[in-house]
C-alpha cells in the first residue's frame, strides 16, 4: 500500500493521490464507491492501478486473488437487478468460482 496523499473537496470515495513513477494518479476506495463495508488496511490491502479513457486510477481494494485475461466468450452477462448494477460488465465462471468483471468507465 503506497502512501496517499489526501485532497481537499474530494467525493466520498476519493482517497487522494499517489506519485506512480513520475505521474500523478488519482486513488479511489473501491469498497465505497461500490458501497460495499469497507474493511480496514492490512497487509493485503493493494492499489490496482487501472487505465479507462487514457487516464489512469488506483483502486484501493481488500484483497487479490488472481490477476488473469479472460475471452470475451467467456464473459456473460450480469442477470441481476438493483442498485450499482451498472458498475457490472459481466461474470466469469471459473474452477467452481464466480469472478466479477467491472465496468471501469462507469466506476470511475
Amino acid at each position: 500500500m503506497a502512501n496517499v496523499t489526501r485532497m481537499p473537496n474530494t467525493r466520498y470515495y476519493v482517497e487522494g493521490i499517489i506519485n506512480l513513477r513520475g505521474n500523478i494518479v488519482p486513488v479511489i476506495n473501491l469498497s465505497k464507491r461500490l458501497d460495499l463495508p469497507v474493511s480496514d488496511y492490512s497487509e493485503a490491502t493493494r492499489i490496482i492501478v487501472v487505465e479507462s479513457g487514457g487516464q489512469k486510477v488506483g483502486m484501493i481494494v481488500d484483497n487479490i486473488l488472481e490477476v488473469g485475461s479472460y475471452a470475451e466468450s467467456e464473459v456473460e452477462p450480469p442477470s441481476v437487478a438493483g442498485d450499482n448494477v451498472d458498475y457490472l460488465q459481466g461474470v466469469v465462471k471459473k474452477d467452481n468460482r464466480l469472478w466479477l468483471m467491472l465496468n471501469l468507465e462507469n466506476v470511475l
